[in-house]
C-alpha cells in the first residue's frame, strides 16, 4: 500500500487541495504555505514514471504556489553526495525544480556522523527530504 498525506493541526482548513489518484502526491495550502508531500516509485525499472512525477505533476502542484513552499516526500534519488554512502543516481527534473523554486533542504547533512533513511546491504542514503523556500 503506497500513498501520501498531510496532517495540520488548526482551526483553519486546508485550502486548495489536490491529490493524485494513484496517491503518489498531495498538495494543499495552509496559511499561505503551498505544501506538497510526494511519494515516487523506486527501482532502476520506474525512473521513467518517477521522473514523469517530477516533470509533469510536481510542476502542476506547483504552479498555484504562492512564495512559501514546503516540498516534502520520498524522492527514491539523491542530490547530493553527501546523503549516501555509496554510488547514486540523481534526478535532473527535480534538481531543476528545487534550482528553479529556490528551495533549500531544510535538513543539512553532518559529515561526521550523516543520517540516512534508507539502508540495503550495500550502503544508506538519505532519499526522503524536505524542501523549504
Amino acid at each position: 500500500m503506497r500513498g501520501t498525506g498531510i496532517v495540520a493541526k488548526c482551526q483553519r482548513q486546508l485550502t486548495n487541495v489536490v491529490t493524485l489518484s494513484t496517491g503518489r502526491a498531495i498538495a494543499a495550502t495552509l496559511r499561505g504555505i503551498r505544501m506538497i508531500n510526494v511519494f515516487t516509485p523506486s527501482g532502476t525499472a520506474r525512473r521513467a514514471e518517477r521522473e514523469d512525477i517530477y516533470n509533469v505533476v510536481l510542476t502542476h502542484l506547483l504552479q498555484d504556489a504562492s512564495t512559501h513552499i514546503l516540498l516534502a516526500g520520498d524522492f527514491k534519488c539523491v542530490l547530493h553526495p553527501s546523503d549516501t554512502n555509496r554510488h547514486y543516481r540523481t534526478s535532473r527534473a527535480l534538481t531543476e525544480i528545487i534550482r528553479g523554486m529556490a528551495l533549500t533542504d531544510a535538513r543539512t547533512q553532518s559529515p561526521v556522523r550523516p543520517s540516512y533513511t534508507h539502508y540495503t546491504s550495500n550502503g544508506a542514503s538519505r532519499l526522503d527530504r524536505f524542501y523549504v523556500t
